[in-house]
Order: structure tokens, then C-alpha cells, then sequence
């Protein structure tokens, strides 16, 4: 059975069920064209997910595609050439232009989307950070006490949420 093939048109293809990629060296893979594509399947007429990876020429992104059932695939992810992460229907589908000033990470869409950060006892907590800082500032949840607190300047708690609804505020107001 024939297990390496080359098309009139110069299409390589090889068939098998394993690849093993070995040695110390470095393996590039490439479309030959600054505005070709790379794309990994996961199966052959049901891709189930695909990776896109797209030269420079088509935006240097790279796409992380899901779905069931043949054509069903949509995008999901989207790494864009500026480093920006895009996740849910924010990676192709917005109304709107993220700032550049919070443009990292988007997550987003039509209907309810969020985000979850889970954890057992301890709590969730969000950082800023500086180069003279790597904590500078908080959002932190308490899951002990059921409690959020809003940390400034130091790392200092400045407003407290309590499970009640309450809340105090720790800073020198005027």
C-alpha cells in the first residue's frame, strides 16, 4: 500500500496512522509563501478541532477551531499578531474595537459570556503589577468569609465587601 504520494501539482501526501519526530534538531514546516497557512486537523472529513496557523502576508494569527461534524467548525480562539488574545465570539465577531489599553485578552460575544476563576478554600484574585511591583494592586475574593476586597497602592485593602452586602472602607477619604 502506498504510503507516500506526490500529486501532479506538487501535493505532497502521506498516509498513516502514527508519526514519531525525532532528534536534537529543528522541525519547520512551513507553506512555502508568506500568505500560506498551516492547519492542523483533528480527523479527516470531521476535523473535530483545527489549529490555523497563517503567514505573515494573511496577519501572522493563529486560530484554535472547534466543532462536531464535518464543516461544523467555528473559531474559538485567536491569537493576533500583536499578542492580543481574543476568546469566544470576541475572537472573530465585535461590535466594537477593544482599547488598546485592555486589548491583551478579550472575552466576549453575544448573550452572557464571563469569565470563572475557580478555586478550593483560599479565594480567586485578579493582580496588577508594575516593574517596581509585582502586586501593586487586587481584586481578591475571601471564599472563607464569602468577602471581596479592592486592593490599592501597596497592596493595601482600601474597600472590603463583606457576605451581608456591607462593605467599609479602609482609605483616608475626604
Amino acid at each position: 500500500q502506498e504510503r507516500v504520494h506526490i500529486e501532479p501539482d506538487g501535493d505532497v501526501v502521506i498516509k498513516t496512522n502514527d508519526v514519531a519526530l525525532s532528534g536534537a534538531g529543528t522541525l519547520r514546516i512551513n507553506s512555502g509563501s508568506t500568505a500560506g497557512a498551516l492547519n492542523l486537523d483533528g480527523g479527516a472529513s470531521n476535523h473535530g478541532g483545527e489549529i490555523n496557523l497563517l503567514g505573515g502576508s494573511n496577519g501572522g494569527r493563529i486560530l484554535f477551531r472547534t466543532g462536531q461534524g464535518a464543516g461544523q467548525q467555528t473559531e474559538k480562539m485567536r491569537l493576533n499578531e500583536n499578542g492580543s488574545l481574543r476568546i469566544g465570539d470576541a475572537a472573530t465577531v465585535m461590535s466594537y474595537a477593544a482599547h488598546s489599553e485592555g486589548d491583551d485578552l478579550v472575552i466576549g460575544g453575544s448573550g452572557w459570556r464571563g469569565m470563572t476563576i475557580f478555586g478550593e478554600g483560599g479565594g480567586g484574585v485578579i493582580q496588577f503589577a508594575d516593574n517596581g511591583d509585582n502586586r501593586i494592586g487586587q481584586i481578591l475574593y475571601n471564599h472563607a468569609d464569602n468577602s471581596m476586597d479592592f486592593r490599592t497602592n501597596g497592596n493595601v485593602t482600601r474597600l472590603s465587601l463583606n457576605a451581608d452586602g456591607s462593605s467599609y472602607n479602609t482609605s483616608n477619604s475626604s
